[in-house]
């Protein structure tokens, strides 16, 4: 009888406190990494629940739930992140915090994904419904609560990056200003011949480390290793700060820029005009000389805000997932998108349509199968067995892959196309990661130029992404190329911009993309508001108003004296409708009704809005709605001196 009251007492609390611990548990199972500090501090629920004792009540249970729901999201994300990257929360993790993420969660790991939810409704039911015993001291109790939350690694890792993403801006003026200095020189023909056409294959995280032949027990890349000494093979190309993910690593090498800003990272992207960069990306500068450009890739292009800002930036065309899988099996698909081999299939057919329309070419390629945790493997592709179920088999599989395609374009034009071969960025957390950080000071980014006409040669000029785009000009023979903003040739130079102006790591961690497009040129205050397309025209810059999947969205449009738009961007927590004189709201609303009982827009009447709406004005000097089915242009007012 006692032993049975003994249970029904402790069993509920035991309950509750694996729950909270199973999170910290799954990491450790999945990445062998401990976390001590998450284990102890997943202990706080079970001491809110000791301390707040027999209480019940609807406010009591509102404050569990309330509780439960912000650790147990913010826990839930944190283990996401630890899992998919091996760090804690980062840009790169907000970055790709949207719907076609969750998508390919649900459908490339339904199993874990589910487990996880599971796991999130139990803590937040269980935190919940369990109640407490009376004790003698219950605000020691919610006090220690307390503590193990503000210490819970989830918790700080979130507190970090807010404060890291504050920084964003705080101390980068004087780089700010070299890099609007140097803009991107427009590149020119030597003169000398037809233009080089260009090859560029991003490979998914295969960084240098994979080519080397005894560290993962088996010579994993020997036919890519033989292939690059062929050309010009840059070993020392090293990871900055704003490169580090696939759209970052693509940004950065096209643009010479790093992909920073404290604005959401898709919304950047899509209202990134590359003239207010310093002058163009590659794509567009080599549109611009003539080229027809083209990018392929197997995956999503909503993904990370890919096919926006590849069209935005020069790409006449941008083949993703959505437009290539009507081509092909649609059984012989990865959770991600399309096989290597399928994608090279692919590519070779379109390279026999840019051959024979005759202009010169950038055809740009993403691969997929390195992907994390573990990679896929092309059917056409036959590992060894010992490498089976590891990322081992797939980097395998990939130099294979590359190589055969490298040959074949050869073969199609042995003289006047170059490819190139680089890492889109490091790699991220696989099951060879602990042999990567025993050498993690030798961690470099893959880069090789090859062609006919470049001389074999291994070059340890240190360099970055940013020292791509003027470095594969210059090798397909152009003049013209020597800057972009934060890179240069390193064909022509000793090394990367980066390293030859001292550029720091602080200095980047506090640059902000924001800041070099919103610079000194009077930008007129014209805004034009594209309802049908759901994004607005701010200082020459498209930006996607849905962000995503939220029902509001809200930008704070600061206009200077001269009736110039000196700022745009998401206004602070608390500052919606309280703003500085000046200060002008743009607002995308697709439930007026929400905001029919707000007085400053009461003369709105938004309750009989039939559709979203945009919301434009100073709240204080009376603001204006129209109906997002048209499209509006406005001009801004200077703000009374």
């Amino acid at each position: 009888m006692q032993s049975s009251s003994l249970v029904r007492r402790f069993l509920p609390i035991a309950l509750l406190t694996a729950a909270w611990l199973a999170l910290p548990a799954l990491v450790l199972f999945r990445t062998g990494e401990l976390h001590p500090r998450w284990w102890l501090a997943s202990l706080a629920p079970t001491f809110l629940v000791l301390g707040l004792g027999p209480r019940g009540g609807v406010a009591v249970t509102a404050l569990k739930v309330v509780f439960a729901c912000l650790l147990g999201v913010t826990s839930l994300l944190y283990s996401i992140s630890i899992d998919t990257q091996g760090t804690g929360f980062n840009q790169q993790f907000f970055f790709h915090l949207d719907g076609p993420t969750a998508s390919i969660m649900f459908r490339e790991f339904p199993a874990a994904a589910w487990t996880l939810l599971a796991i999130l409704a139990g803590q937040v039911f269980l935190t919940a419904a369990v109640r407490g015993h009376r004790r003698a001291r219950p605000r020691v109790l919610v006090a220690i609560a307390g503590v193990l939350v503000l210490v819970s690694p989830p918790v700080t890792s979130l507190v970090a990056h807010a404060v890291a993403s504050a920084r964003m801006g705080s101390g980068s003026e004087e780089l700010t200003e070299l890099v609007r200095e140097r803009g991107t020189q427009t590149p020119r023909s030597s003169g000398a011949g037809r233009p080089r056409n260009i090859v560029l294959i991003y490979m998914e995280g295969f960084e240098s480390l994979f080519l080397d032949p005894e560290l993962f027990g088996h010579d994993l890349a020997p036919e890519l290793r033989e292939l690059m000494a062929e050309g010009k093979n840059f070993v020392d190309m090293r990871k900055a700060i704003g490169t580090g993910f696939t759209m970052a690593g693509i940004f950065s090498s096209q643009c010479g820029l790093p992909l920073r800003s404290r604005v959401h990272g898709n919304q950047l992207l899509s209202s990134i005009d590359p003239e207010l960069t310093g002058g163009g990306c590659l794509a567009q500068l080599l549109s611009e000389a003539g080229y027809h450009t083209v990018y392929m890739g197997g995956a999503n292009g909503d993904f990370g805000g890919k096919s926006e800002f590849l069209r935005g930036s020069g790409f006449s065309e941008v083949l993703g997932r959505e437009e290539l899988e009507g081509r092909v099996d649609p059984d012989y698909l990865s959770g991600w998108g399309l096989y290597d081999d399928t994608l090279f299939d692919l590519a070779r057919e379109e390279l026999d349509d840019l051959y024979a329309e005759g202009r010169p070419f950038l055809l740009s390629m993403l691969t997929l199968d390195t992907h994390p945790p573990t990679g896929y493997v092309s059917r056409s592709c036959d590992p060894p067995e010992e490498l089976s179920g590891s990322i081992r088999a797939a980097i395998h599989c990939t130099s294979k892959l590359v190589t055969e395609f490298v040959r074949d374009v050869f073969d199609r034009d042995p003289d006047d196309t170059l490819v190139v071969l680089m890492s889109d960025h490091l790699s991220m957390r696989v099951d060879v990661t602990p042999l990567l950080k025993e050498k993690a000071q030798d961690r470099r980014l893959t880069f090789a130029l090859l062609a006919p006409w470049i001389e074999p040669e291994r070059i340890d000029k240190p360099g970055t992404h940013f020292d791509v785009a003027p470095t594969l000009l210059e090798a397909a023979g152009f003049e013209g190329f020597g800057d972009f903003p934060m890179g240069q040739s390193l064909l022509s130079h000793p090394q990367g911009f980066v390293h030859q102006e001292g550029i720091t790591r602080e200095e980047l961690a506090t640059f902000d993309l924001l800041d070099l497009l919103m610079d000194d040129r009077a930008i007129p205050g014209r805004i034009v508001l594209d309802g049908p397309n759901e994004r607005v025209r701010l200082a020459g810059q498209w930006i996607e108003m849905t962000r995503r999947g939220l029902e509001a969205t809200t930008f704070l449009v600061r206009i200077d004296s001269s009736g110039a738009i000196a700022f745009f961007g998401i206004p602070e927590a608390g500052e919606d409708w309280l703003l500085d004189r000046g200060d002008y709201l743009v607002v995308f609303e697709r439930d007026p009704a929400r905001l029919a009982d707000r007085p400053e827009l009461a003369d709105l009447e938004l309750a009989r809005a039939e559709g979203p709406v945009f919301l434009v004005g100073r709240p204080a000097g009376g603001m204006q709605s129209f109906d997002a089915a048209e499209l509006v242009e406005l001009e801004i007012d200077a703000p009374d001196q």
